[in-house]
Order: structure tokens, then C-alpha cells, then sequence
């Protein structure tokens, strides 16, 4: 396991520095425009703003990769992160913000992509699961970890912007000083998402649904709710990584009873399991005495038990709550994923939980508007009343579902790999574990191997003998002539090669000259 672990080591601390930065970075942003006195719907929409930039560089960062390198891309998009981090600490304007969010959401999704393709390539098909799992376990410790920073300095001062921007500046050590050979980057093609839903609607209805649960709360407005209710920063920051770290724990068991039983049936579980986790914080939110009230003074749950719930119990409510809600909300998705590859024919997994990725971040830049406008109507708790609508009614349409369409045979699961909701170059990673389908080529390779297929054979040339005076032999002229008319014959009228293939149970060329056995051969590509 070490020596496994010592061949991507760099790679991993790399990345955990930068998400240490980024997580730390949501809650911040969040907290800073709640303190200020802006609305919590402009809250939402600033939270969204890094989302839609995260969709963005996951779809296109990969040209970028692919054209100046792994280091030189992770470098660039750290330095570009950096600058915008810092910026955010120069100024306070919702626009301006917004359009910086943006702007580090895709340097992130970027930097995720490089680190992701980097360790699928320096794995093997032994290692990758060990690989994976490190990098689920440092991505979530790094989250989690990043909510404590903002107990160093005031959310109103620079320092934290610094902090920020000095984690995605640090997060290029490593990799740059690394000694390991630069990786090749996989091509990650992407279904759409008109043809998921063809395929597996609960499939697509739950990595969307889990995008608005976790997106809302990664967004900032899980801080908005904690600080909502009456926590102190410390407090914010606990209850945020309590839910961080929920997700940590419960995504291996959530895959492994998915395995053994219907998945439609987990899904709907874990969506419960969502709702009822959202109803206890809510409980406990009603225990806090110090929660806000919204102006026109309509609740949900916010300060409304406190004289029935004591603070203490109320505390332990929400933290319990929190974990059951990160668990089951991250356990979603790679159950979803693995439901879909159950149901997509051979030869697309790939391209379905590259569509699946896309599904994940439109419900997470939907969640914090969503969110974030209940929370203006009903207060702080808003944010778990939207999670238990959106849980109820996955778990409602999963049963749906269930009873409409028979239960794939066990026999033809695919097995669940937790995997994260970053980017479609980890799901070549997870589809290479569960060993489902055959791992994606790199684009240099399939362009080598485009290549080989498309090349026309030579045309061999039968040898002529000149004498010393430059003249041809009498009739070799006229045999060679003769073999390049049989030979034209044969290739067009099916002579004795395209015989010798029929015997051999090719199918022969059409009337248009074009092989019928290529649609199977592109089929089995």
C-alpha cells in the first residue's frame, strides 16, 4: 500500500492543498456576505456562480491539458485561482464577485482534472481501487479541514482571502517538484442528458438530486445556516465539516448493500434517510435561541422549540442530523452511477458518467438559488426544509420507479465504486475498478490507432528485370500489365480475395465498396 501510495504522493498533496483552500473558500464567501447584510438570495446566486464555472472547465479544461502539458496546466490554473482569490479581498460587489467565482470555479474544476488524470494514468488495474480511495479520503479530510481555518481572522478581513490563495499557490510544490513522468490525458466522451433520462431516469434524478442537497450546503449556504441559527465561527465551522465528513464515512456501506439488493430501493433509502436527517437539524435549529428571524416573521423551525428543546440536546441534534444528511446525500451519487451502468449498453458507461457529471453540477448550481429562497421566506432553516422536499421527492419517484419497471438481475450488476462528484476524468477511474468496461485509450492512442485502420494496403509490385542495354525483356511488360488488371478485377468484382474472406466468414463488400463487418468492429470499439 505504500509503495502504491509513494508513486502518487505528490499528486495527492497537491490537490488536498488546493481543496483545503477551496473548501475553506465556499463557507467565506457565504459568511462574509451574510455579516455584510446582503440577501440571502444573493447570497445563493454568488454560492451558484462557482458551480456554473465548475461546469465550465469540466468541459473544456481538457483542451488545455492536452495541449501545454499536465504541470504547466495545474501551475496556470493555480496562479489564476490565486489572483482571483485574492481579489475577492480587494472589494465588495455582488457582480464582481460573482464573475470571480466563476472564474475560480473553473480553475478548480481544471486543477481537479489534472490531478484526477494524472492518477489514473500512473495506476494499475491492481492499484486503482487503493489509489481512489486516497483520493476520496483526502479530498473530504481537505474539505473538512478547510472550515477551521476561518477561526484564524474575522471573515472581514483579507487574511482569509490570503490563506485562500497562499493554499492553491503551495498546491504547486509538489507536483512541480515531482519527479514522476508527465501522464497522458484519456479521452472522457459525455451522453447526454436527454439520452440518461432515456435511459435511467431515477439514474439521472439522483445525481441531480444529490447536487442540490450537498451543493446547496458547499455552496455557503450551509454556513449562512449554521451562523443563521446562532453558532459562533467555531461552531460554523464544525457543523459544515460534520456534514463533510458524514459523507466520508457512509458512501462505502451505502455501495456495498447496493450491491446486494435493488438499487432503486437503496436510492430511495438513502433519499429517506436524507429527509430524515434534514428534519432532526431542523429540530435542532428550533432549539437555538439565538436563531434569526426573516422579516415578515413566517418559520421553519428556526427558535421555535427553544423554550420545549434544550440548547445542549439542540447542539447534538444538529450534528447528528448533519452527518446523516452528508452521508446519505454523497451516498447518491455513486449508487446512481452504478445503477445507470447497470442499465447502458456496453461500450457507453464512460460517456454516462461523464453525462452523470454534468447532471451532478446543474443540481449543484441549482441548489444554492433554490436554497437560498426558501431561506429568505421561512429563515435559516429554509436550507434543510428545500433538502427534505428534494429527498422526499427522490425517494417517492425511486419507489415510483421500483414497482414500474422490473429489478435488474444480479447477475448483471455492475459493482457500486465510490467515487467523487468532481470531474468526468475520475470516472474513467472508477469504470476501469469495477472492471465493467475496457479502459478508455489516450487521444494520442486512438489517433495512432485511427491511424493503422484507416492506412491503405501496399500494393506489391511485381519485381521487373532491364537488361544492361535498358531494354525490357520481351513479355514481362505484358505480364505485369495482365496481373494489375486481375488484380483490379478481383478487387472490384469480389475475386479471389474477397472469396478467400467469405470462406473465412467475413462478410463481403456492399455494392458502395464498404466493408460490412466495420459497423460491428466500431460496435466492439
Amino acid at each position: 500500500m505504500s509503495t502504491v501510495l509513494a508513486s502518487v504522493a505528490a499528486v495527492l498533496l497537491s490537490i488536498a492543498i488546493a481543496q483545503l483552500g477551496n473548501g475553506m473558500l465556499s463557507s467565506l464567501v457565504g459568511l462574509r456576505l451574510a455579516v455584510e447584510g446582503v440577501s440571502t438570495i444573493a447570497i445563493g446566486l454568488v454560492g451558484a456562480a462557482h458551480f456554473v464555472g465548475w461546469i465550465i472547465g469540466a468541459a473544456t479544461a481538457q483542451r488545455v491539458i492536452v495541449r501545454v502539458g499536465h504541470i504547466r496546466a495545474f501551475s496556470a490554473f493555480a496562479a489564476i485561482g490565486s489572483v482571483a482569490i485574492l481579489s475577492l479581498g480587494f472589494f465588495l460587489d455582488l457582480v464582481g464577485w460573482a464573475l470571480l467565482r466563476v472564474v475560480t470555479g473553473y480553475c478548480m474544476a481544471a486543477l481537479f482534472m489534472t490531478a484526477e488524470s494524472w492518477l489514473n494514468s500512473a495506476s494499475t488495474n491492481q492499484t486503482r481501487g487503493k489509489v481512489l480511495s486516497a483520493y476520496i479520503i483526502s479530498l473530504n479530510l481537505a474539505l473538512a479541514g478547510g472550515q477551521f481555518l476561518l477561526t484564524l481572522e474575522d471573515v472581514r478581513m483579507p487574511l482569509l482571502y490570503a490563506l485562500a490563495a497562499m493554499a492553491l499557490s503551495l498546491a504547486l510544490v509538489p507536483l512541480a517538484l515531482t519527479r514522476s513522468l508527465t501522464p497522458e490525458i484519456h479521452a472522457a466522451p459525455r451522453l447526454g442528458l436527454l439520452s440518461l433520462w432515456r435511459v435511467s431516469p431515477l439514474g439521472l434524478a439522483a445525481v441531480v438530486s444529490s447536487g442540490l442537497i450537498i451543493g446547496s450546503i458547499q455552496g455557503g449556504m450551509g454556513a449562512v445556516f449554521a451562523r443563521g441559527i446562532g453558532l459562533d465561527t467555531a461552531g460554523v465551522s464544525a457543523f459544515v465539516a460534520t456534514v463533510f465528513l458524514g459523507g466520508l464515512f457512509l458512501q462505502w456501506p451505502v455501495g456495498w448493500l447496493s450491491d446486494r439488493i435493488d438499487r432503486r430501493r437503496v436510492l430511495a433509502g438513502a433519499a429517506i434517510m436524507v429527509t430524515i436527517g434534514s428534519l432532526v437539524v431542523m429540530a435542532g435549529a428550533g432549539g437555538m435561541p439565538q436563531a434569526e428571524t426573516p422579516a415578515d416573521g413566517v418559520l421553519a423551525g428556526s427558535g421555535l422549540l427553544a423554550g420545549i428543546i434544550p440548547e445542549g440536546t439542540a447542539i447534538w441534534l444538529l450534528f447528528i442530523g448533519a452527518v446523516i444528511v452528508g452521508g446519505a446525500g454523497y451516498a447518491l451519487y455513486p449508487v446512481a452511477t452504478a445503477h445507470v451502468n447497470d442499465l447502458v449498453e456496453p461500450g457507453r458507461m464512460i460517456a454516462a458518467a461523464g453525462g452523470l457529471v454534468l447532471g451532478g453540477g446543474l443540481g449543484s448550481a441549482i441548489g444554492p438559488i433554490m436554497a437560498s429562497g426558501i431561506m429568505s421566506l421561512v429563515g435559516p432553516s429554509g436550507l434543510f426544509a428545500w433538502a427534505v422536499l428534494a429527498g422526499a421527492g427522490l425517494a417517492a419517484f425511486a419507489l415510483y420507479r421500483a414497482r414500474i419497471r422490473p429489478q435488474v438481475p444480479a447477475s448483471a450488476k455492475t459493482p457500486a465504486v465510490v467515487s467523487p462528484r468532481t470531474t468526468p476524468a475520475v470516472t474513467v477511474m472508477a469504470t476501469d475498478i469495477s472492471g465493467a468496461e475496457s479502459p478508455l485509450e489516450s487521444d494520442e492512442a486512438m489517433m495512432a490507432a485511427a491511424t493503422a485502420e484507416s492506412a491503405v494496403e501496399p500494393v506489391v509490385v511485381p519485381e521487373t528485370v532491364v537488361l544492361r542495354n535498358g531494354d525490357v525483356p520481351r513479355g514481362t511488360a505484358d505480364r505485369f500489365a495482365e496481373s494489375a488488371r486481375k488484380a483490379i478485377s478481383d478487387e472490384e468484382e469480389g475475386g479471389p480475395d474477397n472469396e478467400k474472406r467469405a470462406t473465412d466468414g467475413s462478410a463481403a463488400p456492399d455494392r458502395d465498396g464498404a466493408d460490412a463487418s466495420a459497423p460491428k468492429d466500431d460496435q466492439a470499439r
